[in-house]
């Protein structure tokens, strides 16, 4: 015989071996037609060349065996297997080729076509849980985060989606898994730290109901609702402080009126006995017997509250006056805050104060004021031509009064004793917010 039988068997059996492997490739063509669903033209062209292999491979073999063994074979195998090599060859090359191609189309159907099986593994790549089942809660179609999540929450695999859905709206779930939220949108916080929301909803398919089962991932929302919360229960804590702060505003406003007012007795009849020891001492000659009697009419009337504190914008002359009346020279330097009335208010209560401490202490004749301002605040500087003080200075009422009210605008007062006697204020621009 010539052709196949008069190749070696080494050319025969890897004849044979490259014929099994190109009915292999065909099987799996058809699986992947199958399963995906793929042209029916594409089919049909597999199954014929699935066909096709497959007879070259039994008509192949029975003429190996009939020439090895003995075995009788059908006449039109044994003319076959005659044939001339190169005939033999071409056709298998067309066969390799053919299945070559198949592979390679089916393949790229597989990835650009979308298909049921398509669809199932997109479904399977989402994070969001995916559950489509029947009215007898058969599912139709799970993807891989909502087997999981059944698994994890039932310790279950999902069977029936309709038992899972009554489970999760009735808040029945494994030990280790917390419900937030039981109903028609259960919440449900996993083991893991993980938060999903489960809904349903129905979807009309044909002329049967389909139930559609999600879970979407919330674990970074229901994390910004709880700090959320936590900012809200701060803010009513703070709600609750300046309730509690605008009650005692006015208990406070009255407090800093009556030191104030507190501070201006004292001045006031500092000055004035300090004036009526002149008066004794000299006579009429330092002051008149009606100013002093002017200057207690109107301290009696202070406490008697008939009388009221000057306007800011007279305080500078009135304290020229008082300078005056009690033989202190008064110089100012640079510029007072006259356009602030808070700042001045303190700067004139310093002032009183330094003219009586440096008349009764010192026996003073001048006193220097030099204020200068920068964006902050104002610095402010009491200085007199007396006596330094020989011990340290112990801070009585009135200069206590004063650094109260000073600290209380938010701003410092300094004391230095030597080698001059210098009260120093720091008056900051912006008031002092006071917590509740």
């Amino acid at each position: 015989m010539t052709g196949f039988f008069a190749l070696s068997v080494f050319a025969q059996s890897a004849v044979q071996i490259l014929l099994i492997l190109i009915v292999l490739a065909e099987i799996y063509c058809l699986i992947i037609c199958l399963i995906y669903k793929t042209e029916k033209a594409d089919t049909f062209f597999n199954v014929l060349l699935f066909a096709v292999s497959l007879a070259c491979l039994i008509v192949l073999s029975d003429g190996f065996r009939h020439k090895e063994v003995g075995v009788a074979t059908l006449p039109i195998i044994e003319a076959l297997c005659g044939l001339p090599s190169a005939i033999i060859f071409v056709l298998l090359v067309f066969q390799a080729s053919a299945v070559c191609f198949a592979v390679y189309r089916v393949n790229f159907r597989r990835k650009t076509k979308i298909s049921p099986m398509s669809i199932k593994q997109g479904a399977d790549r989402l994070t969001t849980g995916i559950c489509c089942y029947d009215e007898n809660g058969r599912p139709k179609l799970v993807n891989h985060s909502m087997e999981r999540l059944c698994r994890s929450i039932t310790g279950e695999p999902l069977l029936n989606a309709s038992d899972f859905w009554e489970k999760l709206s009735g808040g029945e779930v494994m030990p280790g898994n917390t419900v937030i939220k039981s109903g028609s949108e259960p919440i449900i916080l996993l083991e893991s730290g993980e938060v999903r929301c489960f809904s349903r909803k129905e979807i009309i398919s044909g002329k049967k109901p389909v139930f559609e089962l999600s879970a979407s991932d919330i674990t970074e929302q229901y994390a910004l609702s709880r700090r959320l919360m936590e900012n809200n229960a701060e803010l009513e804590a703070i709600k609750k402080r300046l309730i509690l702060f605008s009650e005692n505003v006015s208990d406070i406003t009255r407090e800093r009126e009556i030191l104030a007012a507190k501070v201006s007795i004292h001045d006031r009849l500092g000055n004035t006995l300090i004036a009526a020891r002149r008066y004794i001492e000299t006579g009429e000659e330092a002051i008149s017997r009606k100013t002093l009697l002017d200057m207690f009419n109107s301290n009696i009337a202070l406490l008697r509250r008939e009388a009221e504190q000057p306007p800011e914008d007279e305080a500078l002359d009135s304290l020229y006056e008082a300078a005056q009346i009690m033989g202190i020279t008064l110089t100012v330097k640079g510029d007072l805050p006259k356009n602030d009335n808070r700042a001045m208010r303190l700067v004139m209560c310093a002032a009183r104060e330094c003219i009586t401490n440096a008349v009764r202490h010192a026996g003073a004749t001048v006193l220097t004021i030099v204020a200068f301002s920068d964006r902050d605040g104002y610095t402010v500087e009491y200085k007199n031509n007396g006596t330094p003080p020989e011990d340290e200075i112990t801070e009585g009422g009135g200069l206590s009064s004063l650094r109260k009210s000073v600290e209380d605008e938010g701003g410092k007062m300094e004391i230095v004793g030597t080698p001059q006697f210098v009260l120093r204020l720091k008056i900051s621009k912006q008031r002092r917010r006071y917590d509740g």
